[in-house]
């Protein structure tokens, strides 16, 4: 008889402790207007303890991270409308101005009257911004490592919804962008990131000299680089419903781990003691392709996966998925409110569930793959039709196809990288094949996005929608644990 495929106590207690704190920050969004009451929360969270270590209550450390979760949510708020606030006053009707260091290169384009444009994302105090200016004829954009001062204009003062991204325009008569510093002076680690980058793009062109259109996928996928790509390329993945590939994420993220580990065993590391060496490279790849909220969860899970062999530890993908959420929630509530972040986790622990309870099915080559990219795709639907009102159903098809090549090409590109520094006619083998890959994925996703009603516009799903569907999710489960357990006793 087969062993019963269950999640423990430990790992249940893990889930409801991010259930717990989730919910306190998604109540403390949902009152915006009171974010000054934070400290109320945080007294009531201390009530709360105190309650249950008197008196023997059941559930009250969950109702304690609840307030606790509340209370940091109305917290950022309340920084995010206190910097608003700020800048409405000592503008008064004048441009503002703020001081940004750049993480990366800013992406530059034209508008249709030929203006040059240079974006790059920044902070004024706790909030984000994205900055776009319009630079002065023949002048270099803005590189990473450059502090510039910029004077504009910031948008949605009036908006309730003060944890969005706000747009700093630096366009107009009485906006200015001056470059204050170009950071030649000092290696700092941004700058070495950002050269980290450009020597990976550089070694990814051996093989790929007269491919363009593949070196510039490549890019994407591997570096982060979305804004390579055009317009219709980008058309034709969100069509198909596979965009996500081009996003840091778990399967870049994985891959890379496992070939740091692998690379660590080829020194003749124990495999045990492998994560000293691959933790650290893991780290730095996502440092290198800007820190995305997904890649962060992603490398959180590896590394504490790639830890546990060192303190006698088996690995727990559902721990290591609860502990990678509740402290990227902890460090950054707003994160419970970005719908990339919200994917990310969704899906991932949708996938690790599934390999524990549908372990039979995950391993078969075929079947796993279509269970796998099929159960993505549910866990993700309702944060996509709550948040952008459409559903992909392209992404049924082009997942199982898709996510493979994907990984393929990854694998390809990362190894090519690595043999870069031992030949270059050696990195344009796997380089070559990547490319091959990456023209494979672009033909199959314009295919799907072609096929009628591969992409539908829908009304956005409401939170009650959203848990029903979940609870189906689960139920379908279950009943494919107990089909398989009935099936296997009368064998």
């Amino acid at each position: 008889m087969l062993p019963h495929p269950t999640i423990c106590s430990t790992e249940t207690k893990w889930l409801a402790v991010c259930a717990a704190l989730a919910i306190g920050e998604y109540c403390g969004f949902r009152c915006q207007p009171w974010a000054a009451a934070w400290p109320l929360a945080l007294l009531l969270a201390t009530l709360c303890a105190l309650f249950g270590f008197g008196l023997p209550a059941k559930g009250w450390p969950y109702a304690a991270l609840a307030f606790v979760g509340a209370a940091l949510a109305l917290l950022d708020v309340s920084r995010h409308g206190a910097v608003l606030n700020d800048i409405l006053v000592r503008s008064s009707g004048r441009p503002h101005c703020a001081v940004f260091t750049l993480r990366d290169d800013a992406r530059v384009s034209r508008t249709p009257k030929g203006a040059v444009l240079a974006e790059f994302p920044g902070r004024i105090g706790a909030l984000r911004v994205n900055v776009v200016a319009s630079l002065p004829p023949g002048s270099n954009p803005p590189k990473a490592g450059e502090t510039w001062q910029c004077t504009g204009w910031l948008s949605g003062f009036h908006d309730d919804n003060a944890l969005r991204r706000r747009t700093f325009s630096v366009r107009g008569k009485r906006a200015s962008i001056v470059r204050l510093a170009d950071g030649t002076e000092a290696w700092s680690w941004r700058r070495a990131l950002c050269a980290m980058k450009k020597s990976a793009a550089r070694r990814l062109r051996a093989g790929l000299d007269g491919n363009e259109d593949s070196h510039r996928l490549l890019c994407a996928m591997l570096l982060g680089e979305r804004s390579l790509m055009d317009a219709r390329e980008r058309q034709d993945f969100i069509g198909a419903g596979a965009m996500h590939v081009f996003a840091i994420s778990g399967l870049h993220v994985m891959v890379v781990a496992r070939i740091f580990i692998l690379v660590s065993v080829a020194t003749l590391l124990p495999l045990r003691f492998a994560g000293v060496v691959a933790v650290p490279l893991l780290w730095l790849y996502v440092m290198m392709v800007g820190s995305p909220p997904s890649a962060v969860r992603a490398a959180g899970m590896a590394s504490l996966c790639m830890a546990a062999p060192m303190f006698w530890r088996r690995p727990n993908g559902i721990v290591a998925w609860a502990m990678a959420f509740f402290a990227a929630h902890v460090a950054n509530p707003s994160q419970l409110m970005d719908a990339g972040s919200g994917l990310s986790f969704a899906v991932m622990l949708a996938i690790v569930v599934t390999m524990r309870l549908c372990g039979w099915a995950v391993n078969r080559p075929v079947f796993g793959t279509l269970l796998v990219s099929s159960i993505a795709w549910a866990a993700g639907l309702p944060i996509a039709v709550r948040l952008f009102g459409h559903i992909s159903f392209g992404g049924l098809l082009a997942g199982p196809i898709v996510i493979p090549a994907a990984t393929c090409a990854t694998i390809c590109g990362v190894i090519g990288i690595m043999a870069s520094f031992i030949s270059p006619h050696l990195a344009a083998y796997p380089n070559a094949f990547a490319g091959l890959i990456m023209r494979f994925m672009t033909a199959v996703s314009a295919m799907i996005a072609k096929i009628p009603g591969a992409y539908l516009n829908v009304a956005n799903w409401s939170m009650v929608e959203c848990l029903a569907w979940y609870a189906a999710l689960a139920a379908a489960m279950w009943l494919a644990v107990r089909i398989h357990e009935r099936r296997a006793t009368t064998i």
